[in-house]
């Protein structure tokens, strides 16, 4: 198993080598990064409902990160620039 398991961590691990482009299923990628598949699937949630990736169900449920879009580590960067900045 993966040593961190904590949810930031397993979102941009699972964001990090799954950006290709290509579809994969949970099942996959958990193999691949050695994370339970019920934590790739609350990543995978995560990723799809704030537009970080989409998904499609035909015999099992797959994804792929959205193009062209930022990680979610490089968002939370620019919130907290954003919200630094605007700090008084």
């Amino acid at each position: 198993m993966h040593q961190d398991n904590s949810p930031s961590s397993v979102v941009d691990t699972v964001w990090s080598m799954t950006c290709d482009g290509q579809w994969y299923s949970v099942d996959d990628v958990a193999k691949l990064l050695q994370f339970r598949s019920a934590d790739v699937a609350d990543a995978l949630d995560f990723l799809v409902k704030y537009g970080f990736a989409e998904t499609y169900l035909a015999d099992e449920r797959r994804f792929r990160i959205a193009a062209a879009h930022p990680s979610p580590m490089e968002v939370a960067n620019m919130l907290q620039s954003v919200g630094s900045a605007s700090a008084p």
